[in-house]
């Protein structure tokens, strides 16, 4: 008797065993699996942010910004831009003749001769410049060495690159008036934006210590359209005030000879000095803080012939406190010729 009961015992807890290593095993193989879903998820969220952010700010650039960059430094070099014209370190020669009309003020011409000559053994690091060379100046300057808008000649020196930053210093003379000036540029980008710091430093006798802040934004909207978008700010030792502004640009190439651009500028200066009353000659001023001049101008450019002779239309019109805000109708027409390398369009 006793040992039936020993058998049907053992067999009781052989299915109670069973039952529970059963009810176990389902329970850890539930957890297994809740726990490689919530892997897999943190995981592919993991790639996600990794992703996003790589292809935002990736380096070596992404083939879309290297587009942006090469359209940005085409069309730069085609209109001949300040940007392209203080930033190469290539040699050039530039003849500008260009006639001012304006409906409120006086009409105007000038003849403008801009150079960069390498010296012969050291041309990657050094040239020589001439600037601001006009028919006005170059006579002043014969009789009067003392004249304020007195050609530039001078020495750039390019700095090799260091963390991203490339630098250029001058030495130079405006007439007899020496002068210093140091320029750097760091270049940013995202996955649609090129962005652009530049910031200018110059000290000279005569106007002292000069800087000047300028951010560039730029993206390309197709293979013939560039959008710039630009802030700017500046003070000057012998002014008042600080400068600032902003100004909205957009590009586009008709063709490899032919490109057009819209502006959209605000002038604007924290102690803007305009006169108020001028009668018998006591002429008041009123300091203003704000926007003083709106400005608005289409340039077509176009190469007609060879590849180094341009001709440009710029119509426009601004808005200038001095004028009371009333509209000024210009237009700009210019004879360009541009002696050096270019980029390809």
């Amino acid at each position: 008797m006793v040992y039936k009961w020993s058998i049907f015992l053992l067999c009781s807890l052989t299915s109670l065993y069973g039952d529970i290593d059963s009810n176990t095993s389902t329970q850890y193989s539930y957890i297994d699996i809740t726990h490689a879903m919530i892997s897999d998820q943190f995981e592919h969220l993991s790639k996600s942010i990794d992703t996003t952010l790589s292809s935002n700010f990736e380096k070596p650039y992404s083939s879309k910004i290297d587009k942006v960059r090469a359209k940005s430094a085409s069309l730069d070099s085609f209109f001949q831009t300040n940007k392209f014209i203080n930033q190469t370190d290539e040699t050039f020669v530039r003849i500008n003749l260009k006639s001012f009309f304006y409906s409120k003020e006086k009409e105007d011409f000038k003849v403008k001769v801009r150079a960069h000559i390498p010296l012969s053994r050291t041309k990657k690091h050094y040239n020589l410049f001439f600037e601001d060379i006009t028919q006005d100046n170059v006579k002043t300057t014969l009789k009067d060495n003392l004249e304020t808008s007195s050609p530039s000649i001078g020495l750039n020196y390019f700095a090799a690159e260091t963390y991203g930053i490339k630098s250029k210093y001058s030495v130079g003379t405006s007439g007899i008036k020496p002068f210093l000036r140091a320029r750097y540029n760091l270049n940013f980008q995202t996955k649609n934006w090129i962005i652009e710091l530049i910031q200018q430093f110059k000290y000279s006798s005569d106007k002292k210590f000069e800087e000047k802040s300028t951010i560039y934004f730029d993206k390309l909207l197709s293979s013939s359209e560039l959008f710039r978008f630009l802030i700017f700010r500046g003070t000057q030792e012998n002014e008042n005030g600080m400068d600032y502004g902003t100004s909205l640009k957009y590009f586009f190439t008709l063709n490899k000879t032919t490109a057009i651009s819209l502006k959209q500028s605000f002038f604007a200066n924290t102690k803007y000095q305009h006169i108020t009353s001028n009668h018998d000659l006591n002429i008041k001023h009123k300091t203003f803080s704000g926007v003083h001049d709106y400005e608005t101008q289409f340039n077509l450019r176009k190469n007609i012939w060879k590849k180094w002779f341009y001709y440009e239309l710029t119509p426009g019109v601004n808005f200038h406190k001095k004028h009371r805000y009333k509209a000024n109708y210009s237009i700009y027409f210019s004879i360009d010729m541009y002696f050096g390398k270019l980029y390809k369009k």
